[in-house]
């Protein structure tokens, strides 16, 4: 199988079988001369972008090993985007999860690992309802 049929493959199966997500895109608001805005506290002001996307997640059991310097419990999640999501999963953005039923689930994404068919996103829970 050739790599352009496993990408498919792999977009395929998350088409078909993965879990609806909206990613709060946060990108600082700039001035005509491209310096950040501050409001009076002296705080970056911040443009929030809502973009929903789909990718296949699963929920870790808590015996996960140490990944990235980062030790993973038990809610903590990883997700496969497509390559194709690639520019919206940034470090430290926020991804939230709605499983109906009034189940929502906010994580902070850690780096996102880059492989040949997607991109693997480890998640830590910040919270949930």
């Amino acid at each position: 199988m050739g790599l352009a049929t496993a990408i498919a493959s792999f977009n395929r199966i998350v088409r078909d079988y993965g879990v609806d997500v909206n990613i709060v895109y946060r990108t600082p608001q700039l001035d005509k001369d491209g310096n950040k805005v501050r409001n009076d506290n002296g705080q970056v002001q911040v443009d929030t972008t809502d973009v929903s996307l789909r990718c296949s997640l699963k929920i870790l059991d808590g015996s996960e090993r140490i990944i990235n310097n980062t030790v993973l419990e038990s809610g903590d999640a990883v997700a496969h985007f497509m390559l194709k999501d690639a520019q919206y999963l940034n470090k430290d953005t926020t991804l939230k999860v709605d499983y109906g039923y009034g189940n929502t689930y906010t994580y902070k994404m850690l780096k996102p690992i880059p492989k040949k068919t997607h991109i693997n996103v480890y998640l830590t829970r910040a919270g949930g309802s």
